[in-house]
């Protein structure tokens, strides 16, 4: 496995242990994350108090977890594609959206990384209230 793998693989053990300081830890000082313009937590965070930032927007409006499923590597920018379950605090309803996720990797850094999803009308209603 190439270390810019195994560097994508040990953020998502963190995020999915529930550890967002080691997940936040194993970015870059300067790592950039896109959020899909589809979601209230739109745009773009910069640096470890961006994500943070992001991350707090995320649990104001929704519980949400994520699985990842199939790993491409594709040697300075790895996809991944996997299952998130998106709960919105304004209706409790629970709903499954597939998520693709690039990353941007260098020597092992953790850069950057760009979300994309596919989710249903209903939920990004619920997101936004």
């Amino acid at each position: 496995m190439s270390r810019n793998m195994e560097a994508v693989r040990a953020a998502y053990q963190a995020f999915t242990d529930g550890d967002l300081d080691r997940f936040v830890a194993s970015l870059a000082p300067d790592f950039v994350s896109r959020q899909s313009a589809a979601v209230p937590w739109r745009g773009t965070y910069r640096g470890h108090d961006g994500v943070r930032e992001m991350f707090g927007k995320v649990a104001e409006r929704a519980d949400a977890t994520y699985e990842p499923s199939e790993f491409i590597d594709g040697d300075e920018r790895i996809v991944v594609v996997g299952d998130a379950r998106i709960v919105p605090r304004s209706t409790g309803a629970a709903a499954a959206v597939r998520e693709l996720h690039v990353w941007q990797i260098e020597d092992g850094r953790l850069l950057g990384l760009e979300v994309f999803l596919n989710a249903p009308a209903p939920l990004l209603a619920a997101l936004e209230r």
